[in-house]
């Protein structure tokens, strides 16, 4: 009997250490700047993780009027404007990605939130944090 313990002690921390390793340091950083910045670490509990998604000056205007009601007619002509400038709208500012996650709030209820973590052009340090939902 307790030989079976054993084995399922070592399957357990194998499939643990699998899951980490198959981790991408992206992920991993999300997850370590959340067990910093959370008021209830402990509380913290990951729903979701995009896929690193680029950042563009194109990506970033539309963030900053995503409330804008003329989004398609402004965007264009942030677009031709920029381009006549003679700068491309589609250059690579770094990466971002989304994050749904449940927590403890300030009241200590789990709260379900989703933010929007962009990163720097290597893809493993966090810039900014900002709540989309």
């Amino acid at each position: 009997m307790k030989n079976n313990h054993w084995l399922v002690s070592v399957v357990l921390v194998a499939l643990l250490l699998m899951l980490t390793a198959c981790q991408e340091p992206y992920e991993k950083a999300i997850e370590e700047y959340y067990q910093e910045h959370l008021d209830d670490p402990s509380s913290y509990e990951c729903i979701k993780i995009s896929k690193l998604q680029e950042v563009t000056p194109t990506t970033m205007f539309i963030w900053s009027h995503e409330e804008d009601p003329d989004l398609v007619t402004n965007l264009s002509k942030f677009v031709d404007d920029f381009r006549r400038d003679g700068k491309d709208p589609q250059e690579h500012w770094g990466w971002y990605a989304t994050h749904e996650y449940r927590a403890a709030n300030s009241f200590g209820g789990k709260a379900i939130s989703k933010d929007r973590i962009v990163f720097d052009d290597d893809g493993e340090n966090i810039i900014r944090v900002e709540r989309i939902k």
